[in-house]
C-alpha cells in the first residue's frame, strides 16, 4: 500500500538521524555541549543529501532503502556503540543485525562491517572487551557464511563474470573514485563548512591509546603513518578503491547511483579523518592564519552555508535549471513540479476509475509530464505488454493499460 511505502521512507531517514547523531555522540565525548551532537549529525546529512548523485536510488526505491541505506543505519549504530561502549548489550544486539544487515547483494555492506570490526579488535586494550571481541568475531564469521551462501549473489556472480576481468574492475573502480570524489570537491557548501569547522576538529577525540603515538598490536611507524595526514589521505583512497572495485567485479559495470550514495558518508567521514589529522599534525601553526568564526561572524557563515545549500542552482536561457546539489532541487520540485504532478496522478486515477465503472477493461491514458527530479519516477509506456504496464494495470484491475498522446 502507499500510505504503507511513504511510511517506510520516513521511518527510514528518521533512524537514519537518529544513529548519525549517536555516531557523532561517540566522536564529540569530550565536547561539553550535548547540543553540538544534533548540530554536527544534521550539518553531516545536510551535506550528504546535498551532494549523493540522486536521491531516487537510495530513499524512494525500496531495495535501495533495504539495501543500502539501511546497512548504513547499522554502520553509525554500531561504530557510535562501540565508540562510547556504554552497554555491552546493546553493542550485542548492534552485533546479531549486522550478521542480517551485511547478508544480500550489498558486499560493501559486508567490508565495510568487517574493517569497522577489524579496527577495533586491534585498539582496545582493555581486557573486559575480550568477550565483546568473541560476540564481535562470530557475528562476522556467521555473516560472512550467511553473504556467501546467499543464492543472490551466487546467480549475480554468475551472470556477470563473463562480462569483466580483473583488469576491467581496477580501471572501472579507478574512474569510479575520481568521480566519487569529484561529486564531493565540488560542493561549495561542503567547502564553507570546512572553513567554518576546521580549527575546531581537535575536539574530535582519536582512539584511545593513540595519543602518545602507541597502539596495542601495532608497531609505532605503523600508528605514525596511520596518524599523518599523509597516511589518511592514501589509506583512505585505497579503502574507497577497494569498496567501489567490489561493485565493479561482481557487476562488470560502472556502478550504479546507490553505490555512490552508500560511499558517500564514507568519503565525508575519511573527510573529516584528513582533516582532523591535519589538525592535530600541524597544532597551532596552522590556527594563526586560519579565520576562526564567532558571533557575529558565526552567524553570516551560517547564513552562507545555508544559501549555499538552498538556491545553488542556474537557469540556462531557453533551456532547464542546472542544480548544485539535492537540497535547491528538492525546493525546486515541492515549489513547481509537486502539486502539477499530484493532479496529473488524480486525473488519470480519476479516467481510470470512470473507465472501470463503464465496463471497459482496455484503456489509453495520456502521459504525466514534468515529474520531480527527486523522486523514483518510472511512468507506463505506450506499449501494453510492457512489463510496467502490465504490473500496473494489475494494480488498477484492468486488462491493458497504455499511454499516448493526446
Amino acid at each position: 500500500h502507499l500510505w504503507l511505502y511513504r511510511l517506510l521512507v520516513a521511518a527510514t531517514l528518521l533512524v537514519l538521524g537518529v544513529s548519525v547523531r549517536w555516531f557523532w555522540k561517540g566522536l564529540l565525548a569530550g565536547v561539553p555541549h550535548k547540543g553540538m551532537y544534533s548540530l554536527a549529525a544534521g550539518a553531516f546529512l545536510l551535506i550528504w543529501f546535498q551532494v549523493m548523485p540522486g536521491t531516487a536510488d537510495s530513499l524512494y526505491w525500496y531495495s535501495g532503502i533495504v539495501v543500502y541505506t539501511w546497512p548504513l543505519i547499522l554502520f553509525f549504530f554500531l561504530g557510535g556503540g562501540l565508540l562510547q561502549k556504554p552497554k555491552p548489550l546493546l553493542l550485542k544486539v548492534l552485533l546479531v543485525l549486522s550478521v542480517f544487515g551485511i547478508v544480500g547483494f550489498n558486499e560493501m555492506a559486508a567490508v565495510t562491517v568487517l574493517l569497522v570490526v577489524g579496527s577495533w579488535c586491534v585498539w582496545g586494550s582493555s581486557k573486559a572487551d575480550v568477550p565483546l571481541k568473541v560476540w564481535l568475531l562470530l557475528a562476522l564469521a556467521i555473516g560472512f557464511l550467511l553473504l556467501f551462501l546467499s543464492p543472490g549473489n551466487a546467480r549475480r556472480m554468475v551472470f556477470f563474470a563473463n562480462n569483466s576481468n580483473l583488469w576491467d574492475a581496477l580501471y572501472i573502480s579507478l574512474v569510479s573514485l575520481v568521480k566519487l570524489n569529484a561529486i564531493h570537491l565540488q560542493s561549495i557548501s561542503l567547502w564553507l563548512l570546512v572553513l567554518l569547522v576546521f580549527p575546531w576538529l581537535h575536539l574530535i577525540r582519536i582512539p584511545a591509546g593513540w595519543s602518545d603515538r602507541k597502539a596495542p598490536g601495532l608497531p609505532r611507524w605503523l600508528v605514525r603513518l596511520v596518524k599523518h595526514p599523509l597516511g589518511v589521505f592514501v589509506a583512505g583512497q585505497v579503502i574507497l578503491w577497494g569498496l567501489l572495485f567490489i561493485p565493479a567485479w561482481s557487476m562488470g559495470i560502472n556502478p550504479p547511483l546507490r553505490v555512490y550514495n552508500f560511499l558517500s558518508p564514507f568519503w565525508l567521514l575519511w573527510l573529516v579523518g584528513l582533516l582532523v589529522a591535519v589538525r592535530h599534525h600541524s597544532g597551532e601553526k596552522t590556527v594563526k592564519g586560519w579565520p576562526v568564526f564567532q558571533d557575529r561572524s558565526l552567524k553570516v557563515m551560517a547564513l552562507l552555508i545555508s544559501l549555499s545549500l538552498m538556491v545553488n542552482f542556474v537557469k540556462i536561457p531557453g533551456g532547464e535549471v542546472v542544480f548544485g546539489g539535492n537540497v535547491p532541487r528538492a525546493w525546486h520540485d515541492l515549489a513547481l513540479r509537486a502539486a502539477p504532478y499530484n493532479r496529473a496522478m488524480h486525473q488519470r486515477e480519476a479516467l481510470i476509475n470512470e473507465a472501470l465503472q463503464q465496463g471497459e477493461t482496455t484503456l489509453t491514458v495520456p502521459p504525466l509530464r514534468n515529474p520531480p527530479a527527486t523522486i523514483h519516477f518510472l511512468d507506463i509506456f505506450p506499449d501494453g505488454e510492457h512489463w510496467v504496464n502490465r504490473l500496473v494495470g494489475e494494480y488498477y484491475g484492468v486488462e491493458r493499460l497504455e499511454t499516448r498522446e493526446k
